[in-house]
């Protein structure tokens, strides 16, 4: 009988045993579940989400993911446009150096109207390329020509012109042409 006793106390012992690895494998996974909730809330926290929200929900990643796409977008269609004012500005300075070539063998009223012609172009340009400058240099610019067309004392269009000049240069000392030229200075062709 006491064979048959101990079977059962060992049955026992071992059922205990048991028992508290079950319990401590319970405590382990409460431990664990505690933690990949705390790192659940903390991480739907982050993302703007809570247990509310639905699936058809527009969550705050997606909306920057979205923006951030959007600015993309914009920056490449700057780029392109840039782009074909840098062209632009290319093809003015081209036409500028062969304007210079002839100022040389020109006459002074033929070199101011020359004058004139650039000043426009730069002012087509600057306007190109979204810079805003005095409308009133355009009057001054036709007055000159006028001035030029109607054949009046030389002396008073090289004033006239010099009261423009110094205006236009104020126009353009608004804005940090060498530093422009500068950064577009490792384009081929633009010097």
């Amino acid at each position: 009988m006491s064979e048959e006793s101990g079977a059962p106390h060992e049955e026992i012992l071992l059922l205990k045993k048991r028992i508290k690895e079950q319990e401590r494998q319970i405590k382990s996974l409460n431990s664990r579940m505690e933690t990949r909730t705390k790192r659940e809330k903390m991480f739907m926290k982050a993302l703007g989400i809570n247990s509310r929200t639905k699936t058809d929900e527009v969550l705050p990643v997606a909306q920057a993911t979205r923006s951030l796409l959007a600015l993309e977008e914009t920056f490449i269609d700057m780029q392109k446009k840039i782009g074909g004012v840098l062209k632009a500005l290319k093809t003015h300075r081209e036409s500028i150096v062969r304007l210079n070539k002839r100022v040389y063998r020109e006459d002074s009223r033929n070199s101011i109207q020359m004058e004139l012609q650039i000043m426009r172009n730069t002012l087509a340009i600057m306007a190109m390329n979204g810079m805003a400058y005095n409308p009133e240099i355009i009057d001054d610019i036709e007055e000159v020509e006028e001035m030029l067309n109607s054949k009046k004392d030389l002396a008073k269009i090289k004033k006239k012109k010099a009261v423009l000049d110094r205006r236009y240069r104020r126009e353009l000392e608004r804005y940090d042409i060498h530093k422009i030229h500068e950064e577009r200075a490792h384009l081929p062709g633009y010097r």
